[in-house]
């Protein structure tokens, strides 16, 4: 995730209920049931009218409905319109959701939402939850309801009734028939979606389908230049795979905002991989493609999940490998890249407090501890890749590299929950004294200091001035350690 800037977006005002209140004196008319059969699990429909200020949603049960059914987010109560058994009654709402002990076998359930509701702005989560425009982003953990405990192994899936001129983009996988396979991580992790007017832009790039929403009007950028630069950090990303990103489904939604920066940006697994960034909608081409966001938090979806609490290792090998990557795919100078590393150690080195790593990043939300976190996480892993590639003879990895495509092969899956780093790490059957990442950060998680990166910079003969300016020239000593690492030497000084 990067460090948030203040709030910022546009908010697009709302007229009441409007068919909400129609359909109230309508009965279970609306929305056509999908009826289940042998095998289905679950089927939801939803179908949103053209003010998209209305979600009414059926969903059928192949056997035993659960007895209850619940938001994800209990806020999200209050959006219910009403509910009913579809050819039954109508269900009453209690103030944790709906009893469904009336619905038969094999029945279904009919729930209609009012949007504007669910799209007020609460704050942080109002980046997930609000309009834009003529569009309207809004995380299904506020409208795809659920049973409480949330629904285990059974296959569950979806589909969408939409006006012709508005799209759904979820991040769920599409199957032949049109209607999408929902994962169990929809029901654990934070997720994004979106409705939108605007043409999505769909591509294909290291093996991964792309589907990229841009919502509201005013874009500087056009379709296609917006497809190179989200291609760009895919494919860059997908160097660390041997160019095949490990994600089958990869969605972006882009938020507008004033100004011609990159802003807020966040990466979330629910129900499949999905980067949803802030963005001003002055930004052209060029500066996109400077700017560090959008390539971090695509690399976090490469990444096994861990628990918050771990923020060092899944910060920190993120904010390591994004300046490298980008070298790696001919994008930046390796003299550039150097000087970045250089720039975010000092950086992380200048904002510790008293506390040791592993404290800050199990309190970085709270305390705020973004660089502390980030960079001494990326210190460590800089360590490591440095230990990695020097140790004579080679260990079981011979680089850091190596070493994450082992963890994604393993434990990049979407039936399995976050990670305890101890127990990713342990997946590698190392001996115990092996130089890898797990026994440098041993040494280092809970001391007070930044790591000492000076022995490090001496191996790769590493030189700066004060203002942090790289002196080292091609070909002097350390040369073989950093080409290995940047796939490349440092340029000549001009």
């Amino acid at each position: 995730m990067r460090v948030p800037p203040a709030a910022g977006g546009h908010t697009h005002a709302r007229t009441a209920l409007g068919l909400a209140v129609a359909l109230l004196g309508q009965g279970c008319a609306g929305v056509e049931a999908p009826r289940g059969s042998a095998g289905q699990g679950w089927s939801y429909v939803f179908e949103i009218n053209q003010a998209l200020n209305t979600m009414e949603t059926a969903v059928c049960f192949e056997g035993k409905p659960p007895s209850v059914f619940v938001p994800q987010v209990k806020d999200a109560r209050r959006a219910l319109v009403r509910a009913a058994v579809v050819d039954g009654p109508a269900l009453t709402p209690a103030p944790w959701g709906l009893d469904l002990s009336a619905v038969p076998p094999g029945g279904c359930v009919r729930y209609t939402l009012d949007l504007e509701e669910l799209a007020s702005s609460w704050g942080w989560g109002s980046r997930d939850r609000r309009y834009h425009d003529d569009d309207l982003v809004l995380t299904p953990d506020v409208w795809l309801w659920t049973s409480d405990p949330r629904p285990g192994a059974i296959p569950i899936t979806a589909s969408f009734r939409l006006p012709p001129d508005i799209e759904a983009v979820v991040p769920w996988p599409a199957l032949p028939d049109g209607r999408y396979r929902v994962p169990r991580t929809a029901w654990r992790i934070k997720a994004a979606a979106a409705f939108v007017r605007t043409d999505v832009i769909r591509f294909e790039a290291a093996g991964a389908r792309v589907q990229v929403a841009r919502l509201g009007e005013g874009w500087q950028m056009t379709p296609a230049e917006v497809e190179r630069w989200v291609r760009g950090a895919v494919e860059a990303n997908a160097g660390l795979f041997d160019g095949r990103f490990p994600v089958e489904d990869i969605t972006v939604l882009l938020l507008p905002a004033g100004g011609e920066e990159v802003g807020f940006g966040m990466s979330t697994r629910g129900g499949g991989s999905a980067v949803t960034l802030t963005v001003g909608q002055g930004l052209g081409l060029g500066a996109a493609e400077r700017d560090w966001t959008l390539y971090h938090e695509v690399l976090h979806l490469a990444f096994p999940s861990l628990q918050t609490e771990h923020a060092w290792l899944y910060e920190g090998l993120v904010t390591y490998y994004e300046p490298i990557l980008r070298v790696r795919a001919g994008l930046k100078p390796s003299r550039w890249a150097w000087e970045r590393l250089h720039d975010g150690f000092r950086r992380g080195r200048s904002t510790r407090t008293d506390r040791t790593l592993r404290e800050e990043s199990a309190q970085m939300h709270r305390i705020y501890a973004f660089w502390p976190v980030y960079w001494g996480g990326a210190a460590l892993a800089f360590l490591s890749d440095v230990e990695l590639r020097s140790a004579r003879p080679p260990g079981p990895f011979a680089s850091l590299d190596a070493e994450v495509r082992a963890l994604t092969a393993c434990c990049l899956r979407d039936d399995l929950p976050p990670w305890e780093v101890s127990d990713l790490l342990g997946q590698l059957q190392l001996p115990a004294d092996a130089q890898e990442l797990g026994s440098i950060a041993a040494r280092h998680l809970d001391q007070h200091d930044f790591p000492d990166l000076s022995d490090a910079y001496r191996r790769l003969g590493l030189r700066f001035d004060a203002e942090g300016k790289l002196l080292t020239q091609p070909g002097e000593p350390g040369a073989e350690l950093r080409i290995a690492i940047m796939g490349r030497d440092v340029e000549a000084l001009e």
